[in-house]
């Protein structure tokens, strides 16, 4: 990276090219914070296109790396909740079974 700022650096994963969300992360942040936003081209926004953007999120996610960013956010919450393996689904979906481990 041919730049740093002095509190750290932000890479951020938009999903879309929709403006708004990078205004406001930036808007947030405090003074010192560095941010990087790369952007998805999801269009269509049907759960096929979602499946389908994972390994283009890691790409990115290897790129941000790759500038040694501080922190990386990969957000998007249709593209990643797609991704989650079948066991990791929300509690409210396991309602009603009754679970022998402990917590």
């Amino acid at each position: 990276m041919a730049f740093s700022s002095w509190r750290g650096v932000v890479g951020m994963i938009n999903p879309t090219m929709r403006p708004g969300v990078t205004e406001e992360v930036c808007r947030l942040l405090p003074e010192g914070i560095g941010l990087i936003p790369l952007f998805l081209n999801i269009k269509r926004g049907t759960a096929d296109e979602f499946h389908t953007m994972m390994p283009h999120y890691e790409k990115l996610v290897a790129v941000l790396a790759e500038e040694k960013c501080d922190l990386i956010h990969p957000h998007g919450a249709p593209s990643l909740y797609g991704a989650r393996p079948r066991r990791a689904r929300p509690r409210s979906s396991r309602r009603g079974k009754k679970s022998t481990k402990c917590r």
